[in-house]
């Protein structure tokens, strides 16, 4: 079985930094830090918006071979409603992406209401997408509802506050968590030890103020468990 990576969704959320990185640190040596805490990290959409070829060298040299990222696909991935559309944009996204796939770990996409509507759409685009990478959905029920997903390599994300349990399906699952308890933060990680079983990949994201305490008291209750 594979060990469950923990992380955070971003790497500079101004409500936690100060208390997690040292006063003098400089802010382009954060994500250097980060990687040195943790074994994944959230890069969400809106930063994407922003990086350059540069930056994403810039994290492969400030990381080891073993930190993954989950990457949040940007907004405009939701927007688009064409399959040649995407097909441009997508090319134009793995020209920035590429040099990070070796860290890469999985695409989280949300899909809008009106691709949900555009017959094949989704199908498609994540066929595109899973040449790349695995891909965790982000979905409403009414969505989820109405693909099939069975027999795929495509998970559904988990998000705690939403839903008991995960989906069943997938090769690697994305899990969204804003617990403060340790004994449902313990829950959680049981439940993704049995998803992931011994052939599956999972990841935990704490999200919020609390994500820095939440994701370093996961990844010492996952250790004492051996996931």
């Amino acid at each position: 079985m594979y060990d469950l990576l923990i992380g955070t969704r971003d790497w500079q959320n101004t409500a936690w930094s100060r208390k997690f990185y040292p006063d003098n640190l400089p802010d382009d040596w954060r994500f250097c830090f980060y990687s040195n805490q943790f074994r994944a990290v959230l890069i969400p959409g809106t930063v994407w918006k922003s990086v350059t070829t540069k930056d994403v060298n810039t994290w492969i040299e400030d990381s080891d071979d073993e930190f993954k990222v989950v990457c949040e696909l940007p907004a405009m991935f939701s927007e688009i409603t064409t399959i040649p559309e995407l097909q441009d944009s997508w090319k134009h996204f793995q020209e920035i992406t590429t040099p990070l796939s070796n860290q890469m770990a999985v695409y989280l996409w949300s899909p809008s209401a009106e691709q949900s509507q555009q017959k094949n759409f989704i199908p498609a685009a994540l066929e595109i997408f899973s040449q790349v990478k695995p891909v965790s959905l982000l979905l409403t029920g009414k969505q989820v509802e109405n693909l099939q997903l069975s027999g795929t390599m495509v998970s559904v994300c988990w998000s705690v506050a939403d839903c008991e349990s995960p989906g069943p399906h997938g090769d690697f699952l994305v899990t969204l968590c804003q617990e403060n308890d340790l004994k449902r933060i313990r829950i959680v990680i049981e439940k993704l030890s049995k998803w992931m079983g011994e052939d599956r990949q999972a990841v935990l994201i704490f999200e919020g103020d609390n994500a820095l305490v939440q994701a370093q008291q996961a990844r010492m209750i996952a250790e004492m468990m051996a996931v």
